[in-house]
């Protein structure tokens, strides 16, 4: 039976448990990154880029992040810096968008951000995903490209991913644990799911964090149950401090696996936290990451 690995303090796990008090909110991120060069290799300007999206039940957000160095950063005789564009251009080549200027320094460094919950999207964009497959530019103030890349694809969760993609998917879930409704104390606990699909792998991590049980009880079980009733043995959870705080971690990585076959098996499952005696001190519901 697998056993926790005790790292954290009881500050630090009532932190976790306080955030799992809100309801549960799955979410699942899309990213994908790239370096910004010159078409002429003897130029020095170049760049990097980060384009994020995330969906949080109906709502959806975006962001562009950039950084550039040694960019053209002579004064014209009024003293102004040179302007640059941020452009995206659809794989198609016949849809591209001006995102703003970037932040230009005296040295050549420049910084661009553009977020979606404080700026619109540009005319005719619905989405800057819709880009992936495409390329980033920066045009200086008479439309030349400077420095630009590929943007690579969006991928899912479930989709296949490679060495040196520059792409990633990555998806996370939460879920309260309470203690029966006829139970005394103050007792309560959290289970938390993350998923990420990488260019190295795909990874799972599943903790289980419990707050106010007993230490002298001895070890807790957790177990997931489905809908025909049978069970999946999680793990333990041994609590220590007068708090009784406990944590399971299992991850799916290397030579260790999660009980079940994986997080999205036992998604939506029921979940208890059980005492020696087999009474269920804790209950919830398996994250389901989508």
């Amino acid at each position: 039976m697998l056993r926790n690995q005790m790292a954290v303090g009881a500050l630090a796990l009532s932190v976790v448990l306080l955030g799992a008090a809100a309801a549960s909110a799955a979410i699942t991120v899309q990213s994908v990154r790239g370096k910004l060069t010159s078409s002429d290799d003897e130029a020095d300007e170049k760049g990097k880029f980060k384009i994020r999206a995330a969906e949080r039940g109906e709502e959806s957000r975006e962001g562009i992040r950039v950084r550039a160095v040694k960019l053209d950063a002579t004064a014209d005789d009024a003293g102004d810096l040179p302007v640059y564009d941020l452009w995206l251009v659809d794989s198609t080549g016949d849809t591209e968008a001006d995102f703003g200027d970037l932040d230009l320094r005296e040295s050549g460094r420049a910084r661009f951000r553009f977020s979606s919950k404080t700026t619109s999207l540009p005319a005719g964009v619905d989405a800057i995903r819709d880009f992936g497959g495409g390329t980033i530019e920066i045009r200086d103030a008479d439309g030349v490209v400077v420095i630009s890349d590929d943007i690579p694809d969006f991928i899912g969760l479930d989709d296949e991913n490679s060495e040196g993609s520059g792409a990633g998917a990555r998806g996370r879930d939460k879920e309260r644990l309470t203690r029966p409704i006829d139970a005394e104390g103050e007792s309560k606990g959290a289970i938390k799911a993350h998923v990420a699909n990488t260019p190295n792998g795909v990874f799972e991590r599943l903790t289980v964090s419990v707050k106010g049980l007993a230490s002298a009880d001895g070890a807790y079980d957790v177990v997931a149950i489905d809908g025909d009733g049978d069970e999946t043995v999680l793990g333990e959870i041994e609590t220590v401090t007068r708090a009784g705080v406990g944590v399971l971690r299992l991850q799916e990585r290397d030579d260790e696996d999660i009980p079940g076959g994986g997080i999205d098996v036992l998604a939506g499952f029921d979940v208890e936290v059980r005492n020696a005696d087999g009474d269920v001190v804790l209950s919830g519901v398996y994250p389901t990451i989508e």
